[in-house]
């Protein structure tokens, strides 16, 4: 986890084709198909929680780089941007991110919480603790987490997570925490490319899922589990670690210039994976691909 899942990040997007909610006071908004997500709904279901302001948009390049140019312009925290449709969607490395119009949650959220910059690598674990928590209230099914930032059931991979920090114009730092979940797809969605690697929460419980109501669990989640790692980040340690379906297991880890193998021991207070080599040496990484290894 740690700085390459928490990176610095820049580029520019005007965020336009705005659908937005100010709260449980404001206008009745028209009636609109369930299969959208629906705004007012959203922020009714969000009022008084740390991510109250929704602003849902039809289609965008990028929620994480639309959302990163809000927060270095200023915006204060608790904006959630949501996409029924991302065209430059971005995973880590800079791979992208393809998912078919109003079938995913594609959301990044604006984070301006009193956390240790040390620490701020577990606002993934964070993350990834919320979608869990979500996806088990509304579906009914059990995600695992992989390091540093993959969600996955029965070893394929239903989404992922990219934080990004920046510091302001005001010189205030600040996270964006972008979250990118397979919900509605069928088997006719995905690629051929990820067909047999890649799954969807429909596909694991069976039934099509209240997109919506997904997002508002996950939104309350994260905003207990952001205090959490303000106020008790080891008790958010311990609860990632349990979710993880890498420790454990033998796993290879891809980094710049070195390929490291061996088993994945620990997780250390920063969010750092530990694998134990056969040479004996425990290393610590910070950040790179990991293929979690078949025992023979």
């Amino acid at each position: 986890m740690g700085d390459a899942d928490v990176t610095d990040s820049d580029g520019g997007q005007e965020v336009s084709g705005r659908d937005t909610a100010a709260g449980p006071e404001g206008e009745t908004e028209p009636a609109r198909p369930e299969s959208e997500f629906q705004p007012r709904r959203l922020a009714d279901a969000l009022f008084g929680c740390r991510f109250s302001r929704p602003l849902v948009v039809d289609s965008i390049g990028s929620t994480n780089t639309a959302l990163y140019e809000l927060a270095r312009s200023g915006e204060a925290e608790g904006l959630v941007l949501v996409a029924e449709e991302q065209s430059a969607g971005r995973g880590r490395l800079d791979r992208s991110w393809v998912s078919p119009k109003g079938k995913s949650v594609l959301a990044s959220f604006l984070v301006r919480a009193g956390i240790d910059p040390s620490l701020a690598g577990l606002l993934n674990a964070a993350a990834g603790l919320a979608v869990r928590e979500a996806v088990e209230a509304e579906a009914g099914v059990s995600v695992g987490l992989k390091w540093p930032n993959d969600l996955v059931w029965e070893e394929k991979k239903l989404g992922g997570i990219l934080t990004e920090s920046g510091v302001d114009r005001a010189g205030q730092r600040f996270w964006v925490v972008g979250i990118g979940l397979n919900v509605n797809w069928g088997r006719s969605d995905f690629p051929h490319e990820i067909a047999e690697t890649a799954s969807s929460i429909l596909l694991a419980s069976g039934s099509v899922v209240d997109r919506t109501a997904l997002l508002a669990g996950i939104a309350v989640s994260l905003d207990r589990l952001v205090g959490k790692l303000e106020s008790d980040p080891g008790s958010l340690l311990e609860a990632y670690k349990a979710a993880l379906t890498t420790l454990g297991r033998r796993v290879r880890a891809r980094l710049v210039g070195d390929v490291v193998e061996g088993v994945a021991e620990d997780i250390d207070d920063k969010g750092d994976l530990v694998i134990a080599t056969e040479a004996g040496e425990c290393r610590r990484i910070t950040a790179g691909d990991i293929t979690e290894l078949r025992t023979p």
